[in-house]
This record gives structure tokens, sequence and C-alpha cells, in this order.
């Protein structure tokens, strides 16, 4: 039995109605966190495209003054470099230098091969006589073929006879490679001429921290030994 205007009676009518649906959980930090940045790529792609921008619900407003950068945007330095530093390999050359024994032994005995270079002139030249004038041109004949060879040997291994001996190089001063042939002669001259002249061109080297004489000096070289030894852990 019904009441009137239609209301059921019994249980059903005491009945309270549905409770209304929940509203919707507020975005978690990491979830904001993700829609900014990605409604900032957004940005990015719709200005690039010329588009609308299109910002997911929830998301904070795009701040345009400090958009992320694309890495497609980012461009290379440029090789160029307002500070130029010109070398010739001196940043790498780190000689052991010749010790005083060593270079004495060199010396030694590339002036016993001058001297047996210009031996028979030098007895031409003791004979007198007629013979005098022929034992000096034959005695400047062998000190320039002395000189020209042991220069030449400098040039191409950078080491004379006596170097050879003596385990020594005559290297440029300051990257360390073999010199050309006028530095060469100009030294092997300078080295028997001038340099034993009261020992003073020897004598100079006591305070060089390269021990460079006087012809190494004049020359821009200098005289190392044997290249160091390197050492790493592959070696057994």
């Amino acid at each position: 039995m019904t009441a009137e205007f239609g209301v059921p009676e019994g249980p059903a009518a005491s009945m309270p109605p549905p409770p209304p649906p929940p509203p919707p959980a507020a975005p978690s930090s990491a979830d904001a966190d993700l829609s900014y940045i990605l409604a900032q790529m957004d940005t990015d792609d719709a200005e690039r495209s010329g588009g609308t921008i299109q910002v997911a619900p929830g998301a904070p407003a795009a701040d345009l003054s400090n958009k992320l950068t694309d890495p497609r945007d980012l461009e290379r330095p440029s090789a160029a470099s307002a500070i130029v530093i010109e070398s010739e390999g001196g940043l790498n050359f780190d000689p052991t230098l010749a010790g005083f024994d060593k270079r004495f032994t060199g010396l030694l005995v590339d002036t016993l091969v001058l001297s047996l270079a210009m031996l028979p002139g030098l007895t031409l030249m003791f004979l007198g006589g007629i013979l005098a004038a022929v034992g000096a041109l034959l005695a400047l004949l062998g000190f320039s073929t002395a000189i020209w060879v042991t220069a030449r040997k400098i040039v191409v291994s950078g080491q004379s006879i006596g170097n050879t001996i003596a385990s020594t190089r005559v290297v440029d001063g300051i990257n360390g490679s073999n010199i050309d042939m006028g530095r060469a002669v100009l030294r092997t001259a300078v080295r028997h001429l001038i340099s034993p002249v009261l020992l003073l061109g020897f004598l100079v080297s006591l305070p060089d921290a390269q021990r460079r004489t006087f012809h190494d000096r004049l020359t821009q070289t200098a005289v190392i030994g044997r290249d160091r030894e390197v050492w790493t852990v592959d070696d057994e």
C-alpha cells in the first residue's frame, strides 16, 4: 500500500540519499613538476612551429622568461680563441742533460778524429820548405772535411763519432729535434776553434741550467743523454 503522492511506505522510505562523488584529488608535487616540464616543452615546440600553446590541466602557468633549453638549440663553441700559443714541440721536451764526463769524452774523441784528418797536412807543414804551403792546404782540407762529416752526422742522427761513443746527442735546445746543416757546421767549427781558447767556451756551461757551452748558446743547442725510462703498471 502506498501513501499519497506516490511515496513508498516501509524501510525504503527511511534510507538516506546516496553520498555525492568525492572531488578529484589534487595533483601531487611530483605530478605538478612533471606537468610543468611538459608544459615548457609544449611551449617551446609551439613557438618553433608557430602553433598554439597547450597547457595540461592543473599545471602551473609557463614562465616564458625561464624556458628550458632544448639541446638541439645549442651550438658548438668556436675553435677560434683570443689566445694563440705557438709551439714547435717545446712543451713536451723534457730531456736528460748529458753529464760533464760524457761531454768531455765526446769532445776528446771528436778532437782526435779532427787531428787525424789534419795529420798529413800538419806533417808536411812541419817538414818546411815548399812542402809547408802544400801541407797548409792539406791541413785546411782535412779540417774542412772533418767538420763537414761531423756536422752531417749530427744533422742525420744527432750524433758525431764522439757523441756515439759517449751515448749523447746534439739537439735543438727548444724542441729536441735535430738541427739543420748550417747550425751543425757553425757549432762544430766554433767548438774546435773558439771554445777551446782558455777553455772559456766550456767554462760558461758551469752556471748554465742546461749546461750549454759557448757553441751551444751560439747555435741554441743542447747535449742530452739517453731518453728517460718510462715505467707503467703493465711492465713485468
